[in-house]
């Protein structure tokens, strides 16, 4: 798959889609990073660990990084491709870490990387338009976020069905 990945054309579609994308994400990123803004300047709480749900480039998870320069970003992805990218992209951003949160496995995915599921370890999950591109099967999908979002975490999702 990585020579897949190195063909110009791929490369491109990728970069192209990042362009395109990232206006639109970046929008509803700002939006939605007021929310944990707000918490941190209410309750004194920066998010430690965030979760990027569905990070395809890395772009969104990168940005992430940027506005909270002390959390550790991480950044879950499905397709093997977009992960490989973001890892070329963004390395310094944050963890890319394939794995798909449409399915039971989910945990155990994370759990190959290093990851403890003894505990919700997340302060914050961000999902950006990735409902609509994920199957109808919403209860495992939200069982799987909730599995990882701190009980006094935030999940910050956008709906667009």
């Amino acid at each position: 798959m990585d020579q897949q990945l190195t063909k110009p054309t791929t490369v491109k579609q990728f970069e192209s889609l990042e362009k395109s994308a990232s206006k639109i994400y970046l929008l509803d990123l700002n939006r939605i990073i007021e929310k944990p803004i707000w918490k941190q300047q209410q309750c004194g709480q920066i998010p430690r660990k965030i979760v990027n749900i569905d990070c395809q480039t890395g772009c969104t998870t990168a940005s992430l990084a940027t506005a909270f320069p002390t959390a550790l970003v991480m950044g879950i992805e499905s397709d093997e491709n977009m992960i490989h990218y973001a890892q070329n992209h963004y390395k310094q951003s944050g963890h890319f870490i394939k794995a798909d949160v449409r399915k039971s496995d989910f945990r155990q995915h994370l759990q190959l990387h290093g990851i403890s599921m003894g505990e919700p370890f997340a302060d914050l999950v961000i999902a950006i338009h990735s409902f609509q591109v994920m199957d109808p099967n919403i209860e495992t999908i939200l069982a799987n976020l909730s599995s990882i979002l701190k009980p006094d975490g935030i999940l910050c999702a956008t709906f667009s069905f």
